[in-house]
């Protein structure tokens, strides 16, 4: 999905098509913001592990590392701002928003999510400085 959405909207710039710049708002619909289909916005189920003698049903820490091409995601979102895509809508920008800053909550206060933040080998994403005006544009930088 990230790949997708970012290369259409480059496609959107390159061509200027309304179709890519649609693809992309109905993905970030489909896959953040509508009621039936939007992914939680935590990662408590990433990569768990079933069977004989486990004792949780939660995912593991390096679950998190699953999310990591969100970064391509956002850059794709920052090519519609930037280019006024009126697919872009301010409905959808502000959805996805709030889906972020949930996100980052969980990131930033999850046992699972801490877990992976301590470990040595991580090589998780955060963004810096943390969101305090709900403006996703801020850069990405590892973390460890």
């Amino acid at each position: 999905m990230s790949d997708a959405v970012l290369y259409n909207s480059l496609a959107w710039v390159i061509n200027g098509s309304s179709v890519y710049a649609s693809n992309v708002a109905s993905w970030i619909n489909t896959w953040f913001l509508a009621n039936d289909t939007y992914m939680n916005p935590n990662l408590n189920y990433a990569q768990v592990v079933r069977g004989p003698g486990k004792t949780s049903d939660t995912g593991s820490h390096t679950g998190v590392l699953d999310l990591k091409t969100m970064v391509k995601v956002v850059n794709a979102v920052l090519v519609l701002r930037a280019g006024n895509a009126p697919q872009w809508t301010s409905e959808i920008d502000s959805g996805l928003v709030t889906w972020a800053k949930t996100y980052i909550g969980w990131l930033t206060s999850n046992s699972i999510a801490l877990e992976e933040a301590a470990a040595t080998k991580c090589v998780t994403f955060m963004p810096i400085p943390p969101p305090s005006s709900g403006d996703v544009s801020y850069a990405l930088r590892p973390v460890c």
